[in-house]
């Protein structure tokens, strides 16, 4: 009687694998498809403020290497090839955005994921996608654990003769990755080394705190007046006080969790608070930075005046977003005479 065997020589590397491929491909695309959804230009916006070089060409690689990379893991069709470039992406990853950040943090993902991911995928380059792949149907890769010793069979006969043609044209290294050859560990290690060597030559000190590497993006301006405020019941513009009008600057430290401002007016009553609120120029939204709150110096003088300071403790995600999506957030100083909000303007990168 035959007995199924989860054993050394059993199904028990294959189902690893299978168990590997279904949960970090699926994870991997999705991962790659909210980047299309979010826009990519906006992912590449990101990639520019971490002073990344080519932002764009970087981000639609980055999507397309998730995207395609997450489904073909998952189907398990060239596992070793698209499991190795994942892997590099998660060292690159790992060092360029997540090095300030953190292992583990409690308000924003730190870099536990990600080295998560790298040990998935370096476990299927090594282990490869087992007998349950496409891989292993149109006999591109030999299962883990099927066995090695006695005669070749007729397919092994194939397969090696297609690794040798293979070997011939593309000098190996298309059948060490895709045709189930054997992927040495000096391989890998020496493509890790490269990769580990090459992100020490990325222009802008990349691995330097995020306060710095996001240069000119991490600077934002707003240019405020009465016009810009909506009545709150019929969301009409010039709501606020026409007369009045003033600048605010914004400085965003995400490593720190402080978003510092400089704010100047003119021709308004006493301001009694400021904030930053989430929303579009349309809609009077939620605030979601006390400006007052954090106000360290404060001056008004016949209508005119300026305070500065910094809100801290703000949460880094948040920071993120309004760095990536400064459009989708506006700054408003209220006072007596216009409790709703006297002027108002909507976030720019200052460029």
């Amino acid at each position: 009687m035959q007995t199924l065997s989860l054993g050394r020589s059993g199904l028990a590397p294959d189902t690893g694998a299978l168990i590997l491929r279904v949960v970090a491909g699926p994870i991997m695309a999705y991962h790659g498809w909210m980047k299309v959804q979010g826009g990519v230009s906006n992912f590449a916006g990101f990639l520019d403020s971490l002073s990344i070089p080519s932002p764009t060409v970087m981000a639609y690689l980055v999507t397309f290497l998730e995207l395609v990379g997450g489904i073909l893991i998952l189907l398990g069709l060239i596992t070793r090839f698209w499991s190795l470039l994942l892997a590099a992406q998660m060292v690159f990853t790992t060092i360029l955005v997540k090095a300030d950040v953190g292992l583990i943090v409690s308000d924003a993902p730190g870099a536990e994921i990600d080295l998560l991911f790298l040990a998935t995928t370096l476990t299927l380059v090594f282990l490869g996608p087992g007998k349950f792949s496409l891989d292993y149907l149109l006999q591109l890769e030999k299962g883990p654990s099927r066995a090695r010793s006695g005669a070749p069979t007729r397919r092994e006969h194939q397969r090696r003769a297609r690794t040798k043609q293979l070997e011939a044209s593309w000098g190996g290294s298309v059948a060490m990755l895709g045709t189930g050859g054997p992927m040495s560990r000096r391989s890998v290690a020496t493509l890790m080394a490269i990769g580990l060597v090459a992100s020490l030559f990325v222009p802008g000190g990349a691995v330097a705190s995020e306060d710095d590497a996001g240069g000119d993006r991490n600077e934002l301006e707003a240019d405020l007046n009465g016009r810009n405020e909506l009545d709150p019941m019929t969301l009409k513009r010039g709501a606020g006080d026409l007369n009045g009008e003033g600048e605010a600057e914004l400085n965003l430290r995400p490593r720190r969790r402080m978003i510092c401002f400089d704010a100047e007016w003119e021709n308004i009553g006493r301001p009694v608070a400021g904030h930053i609120h989430e929303g579009n120029r349309y809609v009077n939204g939620p605030v979601v930075v006390d400006l007052g709150a954090a106000t360290r110096e404060f001056e008004h003088e016949d209508g005119d005046g300026g305070a500065e300071g910094c809100a801290r403790d703000v949460e880094r995600a948040l920071i993120r977003d309004i760095r990536m999506h400064p459009r989708h957030y506006y700054v408003n100083i209220h006072n007596a005479a216009f409790p709703d909000g006297a002027i108002r303007g909507q976030l720019l990168h200052d460029d």
